[in-house]
């Protein structure tokens, strides 16, 4: 994963004018569409939300809106998918929506397993805590009724998400480790890091402090070896939380002392 992500380093400008290109190439519209899902990821990895929003947004503008091929139902996903990761929640609701009613047209059960995951983390941004349950419950679904083991652990990080905001970390922990080990047989190291960050959060909830500290060691590792600006963000925002936790325990510690 490193390597390739240092390659599109390289290349980014290249890759840019590649899409700006396609506004005027031969199949431009597929291939346009193509070319930004393929980059999502590298967009989200580097922190740069707002250039993977313009550049999808720009190559599903390309499209007809009575277009009803795969690949607008998963540019309209792909454009929902940015506007939740910037908070922008009632926005994506409108891509996400439609790209699901697309998708259950199409019957294409991964398009719909991964439409209503992210649909899930919109309404939940919201704090519709109901729709977001209800959508993300049926994502885990279908997700394992396809078989789709990558799409399965997207579904089971985002209901666990849920969970532990709900406070039930023992339903959130069963399904963060279970994405895990999926991710770990699938040799994603970013993801699989991801989860260990959000398995960190509930050890931070829970006090265990020690088991925190080891889950975020092992994702600052991968976040330096990948070059993921995001990972690392995420990393040192919850250290935080851990010191914050830690410094909250020894302030108590000391209350009691001090009271006896």
């Amino acid at each position: 994963q490193g390597r390739w992500i240092a390659e599109l380093d390289r290349e980014r400008e290249n890759l840019l004018g590649a899409h700006r290109a396609c506004d005027h190439a031969d199949s431009g519209v597929e291939q346009g569409l193509q070319l930004v899902f393929l980059l999502k990821l590298y967009w989200y990895q580097h922190g740069l939300l707002t250039l993977g929003h313009r550049v999808t947004a720009e190559a599903l503008a390309r499209t007809r809106a009575d277009d009803r091929s795969l690949a607008r139902c998963r540019g309209l996903a792909d454009v929902g998918q940015f506007c939740t990761f910037m908070g922008r929640y009632a926005e994506a609701r409108g891509y996400l929506e439609e790209s699901l009613g697309l998708a259950r047209a199409l019957g294409d059960q991964n398009r719909i397993a991964a439409v209503l995951q992210t649909l899930g983390q919109a309404y939940r941004g919201e704090g519709d805590v109901a729709n977001a349950g209800r959508y993300s419950a049926e994502s885990i679904t279908v997700a394992r009724a396809v078989g789709n083991p990558r799409q399965l652990a997207s579904a089971l990080n985002g209901h666990a998400q849920l969970l532990r905001q709900q406070g039930d970390l023992a339903g959130a922990e069963s399904l963060y480790s279970e994405a895990v080990q999926i991710l770990e047989g699938l040799g994603d190291h970013e993801s699989v890091a991801i989860g260990r960050l959000n398995l960190a959060i509930v050890a931070i909830e829970r006090g265990q402090t020690d088991a925190a500290r080891a889950l975020l060691d092992q994702a600052l590792q991968v976040a330096s070896v990948l070059g993921s600006q995001q990972l690392g963000q995420s990393t040192l925002d919850i250290v935080a939380g851990l010191c914050a936790a830690e410094h909250l325990a020894v302030h108590s510690r000391h209350q009691v002392v001090e009271d006896r």
